[in-house]
């Protein structure tokens, strides 16, 4: 006599455990159904300010999303000479990301280049060092003017005032963790370079 398998958690009855990037796709394909150009483009902005992911990657996972069921698409004419491929999330992927939202989360495992730089760093001159901290916060920097005009934006159009239910609330709620995080690496690149000598 054999039994069914056990769902494990994000796997749904699955073989094969949904990746970090799966979610990060049908995140934003619960939105609304999207293209692969779409797509793209939600995953370098605003995705991609906090989740970080390889063009290459996007299609494959797509087929795999589909082929668990989490996703349709569908073609129709395109701009160009081939046809428009639409993605949409199916009730399956919503319950999938649904449940993902509710299982506690794993912090850290983002690369974060400049902390691994800073930690060898006595291997170099301290003004190597200095100019590494000062190219890293003319580039928090101008990553938060960025944020604060889209948080300035955001307000006027009552968007912080929507509630939890719309999508345009959620976005926002990740926008102000991006204000703050610029911040305190401004702070922070402002404290090293007062350790450093001139």
């Amino acid at each position: 006599m054999t039994t069914a398998p056990v769902a494990r958690p994000g796997s749904i009855g699955r073989a094969r455990p949904v990746s970090s990037l799966g979610y990060a796709l049908l995140a934003a394909v619960a939105h609304e159904p999207v293209t692969g150009y779409r797509l793209a483009q939600l995953l370098r902005d605003p995705i991609g300010f906090f989740w970080e992911t390889q063009h290459s990657q996007i299609y494959p996972e797509l087929s795999r999303l589909e082929r668990s069921g989490l996703i349709t698409s569908s073609s129709g004419p395109g701009p160009g000479p081939r046809p428009k491929r639409t993605y949409t999330a199916t009730e399956a992927g919503l319950a999938e990301l649904r449940a993902w939202i509710a299982r506690p989360s794993r912090f850290g495992g983002r690369h974060d280049e400049l902390l691994l730089k800073v930690y060898a760093s006595w291997l170099v001159e301290p003004s190597v060092l200095r100019e590494l901290i000062a190219e890293a916060r003319r580039h928090h920097a101008a990553q938060l003017e960025l944020y604060l005009a889209r948080d300035a934006s955001a307000r006027e159009r009552g968007i912080d005032r929507l509630g939890p239910s719309d999508p345009r609330f959620a976005d926002y709620l990740t926008l102000r963790r991006g204000v703050d995080f610029e911040r305190g690496r401004l702070a922070w690149c402002d404290w090293v370079l007062e350790l450093l000598p001139a």
